[in-house]
């Protein structure tokens, strides 16, 4: 922990939350710090990728061509309305496309993270050109060799001296250097203005992909199990798929809360909101608590749902897609507030880039240069550790993976993958 995450480093807004947002966000996010209990990922953990790729399994292993989708249910038609062949295809296209969606999708999240970590290295280049100028700039000397601080520093110095004080005003060769101030600073807007459009980017798209899941997958699947339960069943289906059901508007709840828990805490400007950046998902105790009320439930759905599988393999998969769509509504609300919180990083980051270059084309004086450079610096040096760290941040995707196959190669794991 550094002074970055706790008090302000500057009196200017401004400099201020262009220092202090993207450090604290990318300690939040590499689990750095001890008052939060959310493991490392920068828009997904660990955890959250295993059990999206979980759901992309299953919606992939549905069949969508229609002879295949005889074969899995054994009719085509006769077994009641809206349960023929063409309906479960239609159902099953629908699940079908929108887990297809996801892999393009991670693989923009990972190049985010590999860009990132480009971007430290160029932020500390960039920062290393602007102390080459400085150095370059000999009014500077004045002020160490009179120790001057600030502005009534000058004036006494001006009346005690009178003609012998040489003054802090630039030369033609310090002007000259000044001028590549805007040069370095418009370099690195043109960069973060870049990362800011690719991050507002995988947020469209991370919302649609929720939208999909809450305006067709989750309503179509649940109308398909609505038709299956009206339907003849065997007693120990059908109170199976009581439990089940009852269970699953229970997790329904449990998902509402959170949602809500998380709204209210971004909302609120009162510790649930650190130089911008919305907290909740790293800090929010009661939303905390309500997903783990949810994980437990989800456990004991897993292990009825292995059950029914075993009994109906229709009712058995479909349930199975339902309870990971579940688990992907709480996925997808965490990833929109860490992918907006990055987005923030990059604005914080422009509006201090845009507002340094209008001052970089008023700098007159040596103090006014150390004074820019002071703010500069604060801003530059917390990538130091975002560079040397942001390696951690991609092997979550890799850790997952790996995971991911271990498990799935374990058939008796497949439903029991915890939040």
């Amino acid at each position: 922990m550094s002074i970055y995450e706790n008090l302000p480093v500057s009196t200017d807004t401004v400099v201020d939350e262009a220092a202090r947002a993207p450090i604290t966000l990318f300690n939040y996010s590499a689990a750095n710090q001890s008052d939060s209990d959310r493991k490392p990922g920068l828009i997904l953990t660990k955890e959250q990728l295993k059990n999206i790729k979980h759901y992309e399994i299953a919606g992939l292993a549905l069949p969508i061509e229609i002879n295949n989708v005889i074969n899995y249910l054994g009719y085509s038609t006769g077994a009641g309305e809206g349960l023929s062949a063409t309906d479960f295809q239609k159902t099953f296209q629908i699940i079908h496309t929108h887990a297809r969606s996801w892999n393009p999708l991670r693989v923009d999240l990972i190049s985010v993270g590999h860009k990132l970590e480009v971007f430290a290295g160029e932020m500390l280049s960039h920062g290393r050109s602007m102390e080459d100028v400085v150095a370059d700039i000999s009014s500077l000397n004045t002020l160490d060799k009179y120790n001057i601080k600030t502005l009534e520093d000058v004036r006494k110095l001006e009346i005690s001296m009178g003609d012998k004080f040489p003054g802090i005003a630039l030369d033609d060769w310090d002007k000259d250097a000044v001028s590549d101030f805007s040069y370095i600073l418009d370099k690195i807007l043109e960069s973060v203005k870049q990362q800011e459009a690719e991050a507002n980017s995988i947020k469209v798209r991370l919302d649609a992909f929720a939208t999909t899941l809450a305006q067709q997958v989750g309503p179509r699947l649940r109308s398909q199990l609505r038709l299956i339960d009206k339907n003849t069943l065997s007693d120990d289906i059908k109170a199976l798929s009581i439990i089940i059901k009852d269970r699953a508007e229970t997790i329904d709840e449990k998902v509402k809360e959170y949602k809500e828990l998380v709204k209210q805490a971004v909302s609120s400007a009162a510790g649930f909101n650190i130089v911008g950046l919305a907290m909740s998902i790293y800090l929010g105790v009661d939303a905390e608590k309500t997903r783990q009320e949810r994980d437990n439930l989800r456990a004991e759905q897993a292990r009825d749902i292995a059950a029914m599988q075993t009994k109906n393999r229709i009712l058995g998969s479909l349930y199975r897609v339902r309870l990971d769509l579940q688990h992907l509504d709480l996925i997808v609300i965490d990833a929109d507030i860490a992918t907006q919180n990055l987005v923030t990083v990059w604005n914080r980051l422009s509006i201090f880039l845009k507002q340094s270059s209008d001052r970089a084309d008023q700098i007159d004086d040596a103090l006014t240069v150390r004074r820019f450079i002071g703010a500069f610096r604060l801003v530059v040096v917390p990538w130091e550790a975002i560079k040397r760290d942001a390696g951690l941040l991609l092997e979550v995707f890799a850790e997952a993976d790996e995971e991911f196959r271990a498990e799935y190669q374990n058939p008796s794991n497949r439903l029991g993958s915890g939040a």
